[in-house]
């Protein structure tokens, strides 16, 4: 794990896209393009966080928010600094937020994506449900497992 003076995790800024867009190109098979990472950001209940080593930015996490819950969008840890709890960090400043009001953390994933569904269930998250569902157009349907992560469970 990274000492506490080397990294920070902070708002996204205008100045971040360029290298957040390189992390989600380096994690997802079916990344965000630009024009659909920017319309996310512009929903009033949208929050992206980064998490900065050294002026790099070697993370972020993005999520919706409203009165009594949040749902996690995206997490993705650029390659050269997997394996350091970075993933984890992020999570835990997100699962901070509960208890103020919100309750829980949805998300969905898709069921052959194991490294996610392996670091959520890790992380306190449980399925509670899956679904078929189109996750992109050249992929067409497949299962995708609702995950939720509940304050004090």
């Amino acid at each position: 794990m990274l000492g506490t003076t080397q990294m920070s995790i902070r708002w996204i800024q205008p100045s971040d896209l360029k290298q957040v867009m390189e992390v989600e190109r380096e994690s997802f098979e079916f990344p965000l393009t630009h024009e659909e990472f920017v319309d996310w950001l512009k929903m009033e209940q949208c929050v992206c966080l980064v998490y900065e080593v050294r002026g790099v930015v070697a993370a972020y996490l993005m999520y919706l928010y409203d009165h009594n819950r949040y749902e996690l969008l995206n997490i993705a840890v650029g390659r050269g600094y997997r394996f350091q709890r970075i993933a984890s960090e992020l999570l835990s400043h997100l699962k901070m937020g509960l208890n103020q009001g919100r309750h829980s953390i949805s998300t969905r994933v898709r069921r052959k994506n194991y490294p996610a569904v392996n670091f959520l269930l890790k992380n306190g998250f449980a399925v509670v449900g899956k679904k078929r569902e189109t996750v992109s157009e050249t992929e067409g349907a497949e299962f995708v497992l609702r995950m939720r992560y509940v304050a004090g469970d």
